[in-house]
């Protein structure tokens, strides 16, 4: 009963704190009256076997000796024996016992001594040693008692390296935070604060310290990054949305479900990458306006040269060459004023639509194409559709634009389907094709402007490479997104979501 009390006692005191330091001199101070020792000493080694902590039974040495001293137990003192056979054991009399090795230079005097393995995971995780200075001091009950303790020192000593391990990792990534450029805000299921850091405090200007377990709407006063949240918890799905600041500032916020913990925004600042595609996009649209009138001038003297006199059929090929590239060049410059034009949101008209009236009205005009060139037109839209807020000249355009490239990339006997319907809250559109398909690498830049997929495949279909840059920046100034799914030889998925509205 006495033992079994002592027991419950070690293992209160020594789960009751989770400081190693503090857990070893425990160990020590409990298990030396214990079995009424003298003196004692324990390591603790590491995954790789290092003995990473230690309290010596010789006191004052430096840690160069410590060390030396430890590898010297550990190659062929009793230590090292304990380690090896994985099992306690007693040196009844140092002096005539192999596996004890003196003090050099004076120490404790020892005359017999008692070691046990501390265990976990069958794995050693420590040696604890004990010493009294008379020879057959300890006995084989005191051994079995010593072995007991040891299996609550060693669950001690792990739950304590464990706690240490993650307050190590927490303050790495502490530090990360409150050193990262980019605001990082975490919150749980519920939308309440978890963790912001300074980057995040300074955009937002949160002053208060207490913010743990805040609802995000009280802590935060941003309707942009309150709306996200709105949007991916409605969702339950990741989401993206430029943030704009009170300072004038532009934040690109990618909010992320993460399992067990809530939501984590990671917001980048793009305000200069912003500037840079207005100060672009004010360039293209100036240089595109000043250049209109050189290129009808050039249009215009190609059309008279056949009025001055006869041509040959090569001058006829040039002339005709001539005014090819100026019609080319005249449909990138109205392509990018349009898009300056949507950019900037002029001429926009907003009123209820209906997108499946829309999206009959732009087939019209390319049925008899399609037809030309041997392609089917399909239509999955159901009927009526919610109403959405737009311009409808510019949803049609979308729609144009869309269908336009169906028929571009896919081949004679093919087919394109426009589908439509209601989902969550949204008005869905796609149009699909069995055309030639888009490489992975490719379908990220898509909706860039200028950019072309350039293969043996699509060397000869013409265009500007803006539609789809045209596509995205419409559907954006409706406060809708776009996507893209293909596969190369096995077609293209093109689509856009807008959101339903009530008519006003």
């Amino acid at each position: 009963m006495n033992e079994t009390r002592l027991l419950y006692d070690i293992s209160q005191k020594l789960n009751s704190d989770l400081d190693l330091d503090r857990i070893l001199s425990d160990i020590l101070s409990l298990t030396v009256p214990s079995v009424d020792a003298r003196d004692g000493s324990i390591m603790i080694f590491d995954d790789s076997g290092q003995v990473v902590h230690q309290i010596m039974i010789r006191k004052g040495l430096s840690p160069q000796q410590a060390k030396e001293e430890v590898g010297r137990m550990l190659d062929g003192g009793l230590a090292g024996w304990v380690v090896t056979h994985r099992q306690g054991t007693i040196v009844s009399d140092t002096r005539r016992d192999d596996r004890w090795l003196p003090f050099p230079n004076g120490g404790p005097q020892a005359g017999s001594a008692i070691a046990v393995p501390l265990m976990r995971r069958n794995k050693v995780v420590g040696v604890l040693t004990l010493i009294h200075p008379e020879p057959d001091h300890f006995a084989a009950d005191q051994l079995a008692l010593l072995s007991s303790i040891a299996n609550q020192a060693a669950v001690a000593v792990e739950n304590a390296r464990l706690f240490r391990a993650v307050q190590e990792e927490q303050a790495k990534l502490q530090a990360i935070l409150n050193e990262a450029a980019d605001a990082i805000l975490v919150t749980d299921d519920e939308a309440r604060v978890l963790l912001i850091n300074p980057a995040a405090r300074l955009a937002f200007g949160v002053r208060t310290s207490m913010l743990a377990g805040m609802r995000l709407q009280d802590a935060v006063d941003n309707e942009a990054l309150l709306a996200l949240f709105r949007k991916a918890m409605e969702k339950k799905a990741p989401q993206e949305k430029e943030i704009p600041l009170s300072d004038g500032r532009t934040l690109f916020a990618t909010l992320t479900p993460v399992r067990g913990v809530g939501w984590v925004a990671v917001m980048q600042d793009i305000t200069y990458l912003k500037k840079l595609d207005e100060m672009k996009s004010d360039f293209i649209a100036t240089v595109s306006h000043d250049l209109r009138s050189p290129l009808q001038m050039i249009y215009t003297y190609a059309g008279l040269l056949p009025e001055i006199g006869p041509m040959n059929e090569v001058q006829k090929e040039f002339v005709e060459g001539i005014n090819q590239s100026v019609e080319k060049m005249s449909a990138l410059i109205s392509d990018l004023l349009d898009l300056a034009k949507i950019e900037a949101g002029m001429d926009m008209n907003i009123r209820v639509c209906r997108m499946d009236s829309l999206i009959r009205a732009s087939l019209t005009s390319f049925l008899k194409p399609a037809d030309l060139k041997g392609i089917t037109i399909k239509t999955d839209i159901d009927e009526p559709l919610p109403l959405v807020a737009g311009d409808p000249t510019r949803l049609e355009q979308v729609m144009s634009n869309l269908l336009d490239n169906a028929l571009k990339y896919t081949p004679a006997g093919g087919e394109v389907t426009v589908a439509a319907w209601a989902e969550e809250g949204e008005v869905i559109v796609e149009v699909r094709d069995t055309g030639i398909g888009i490489a992975p690498e490719d379908q990220v830049h898509l909706f860039e402007k200028f950019f072309r997929v350039k293969n043996e495949q699509t060397q000869d279909i013409g265009g500007t490479g803006l539609g789809l840059a045209i596509v995205r920046s419409i559907i954006e100034r409706h406060g809708g997104r776009v996507w893209v799914r293909s596969q190369p030889g096995k077609g293209s998925t093109f689509g856009f979501a807008l959101s339903v509205t009530s008519v006003f």
